[in-house]
């Protein structure tokens, strides 16, 4: 299916859809995912899963969750 993009003051804004299998590295595969699609500053708005292991940190940088 292809979208039109929706076009902002700043441009248009390009939505980018990932499915990772059971295992995947979130990390690394959002960081490959930006490579192909040359993302230099991005947003993630939405995500649905689990995880088998994670790390949270609050906006301060202080706290860090495992």
């Amino acid at each position: 299916m292809n979208l039109l993009p929706v076009i902002t003051a700043s441009g248009p804004l390009r939505c980018h859809s990932l499915r990772l299998r059971r295992g995947a590295d979130l990390l690394l595969s959002i960081r490959a995912l930006c490579e192909e699609k040359q993302i230099a500053a991005g947003v993630i708005l939405s995500a649905v899963g689990c995880i088998s292991r994670g790390r949270v940190r609050d906006a301060s940088g202080v706290t860090i969750r495992e």
